[in-house]
């Protein structure tokens, strides 16, 4: 049997295809693209925790001033949130001690906590008007 591509007689094959032993090295690469391809999804799916990271509070020099005058000075937020396994930093360079949350941090003092528990703790803070702060930390 013939047929016409392009402009020339192209005799038809009545074969079948070519034997499995011919095939062997298509197959073999789409078999090992199948396994590349299968481990990278279980490495990059494989733990869907986020690595720990350190939360840094900064309290500026003349936060204290700001307090005196009643005005908010916006550096600590009314809710930190972290994960267990965080570490809460504050640092303090302002000229005067401030409480944030149940941690007293002395003038030009850094101090990092880690967060082991979940849950929500509350306390007080010399740094907003209503004086109170929570940190929540989830699992």
């Amino acid at each position: 049997t013939q047929w016409r591509a392009r402009g020339r007689t192209v005799a038809r094959s009545d074969q079948s295809p070519a034997p499995l032993w011919r095939r062997r090295p298509l197959l073999l690469s789409v078999a090992a693209l199948a396994v590349a391809v299968a481990v990278a999804v279980l490495l990059l799916s494989g733990n869907d925790k986020a690595a720990p990271r350190t939360i840094v509070i900064t309290i500026p020099s003349g936060t204290a001033a700001l307090v005196a005058r009643g005005k908010d000075p916006h550096v600590v937020p009314q809710k930190i949130r972290g994960t267990v396994g965080d570490t809460l930093e504050i640092v303090n360079n302002d000229r005067v001690s401030h409480t944030v949350g149940p941690f007293l941090v002395a003038a030009h003092q850094r101090i990092g906590f880690p967060l082991r528990r979940a849950g929500v703790f509350t306390g007080s803070c010399s740094l907003h008007p209503n004086d109170r702060i929570a940190l929540i930390v989830r699992q």
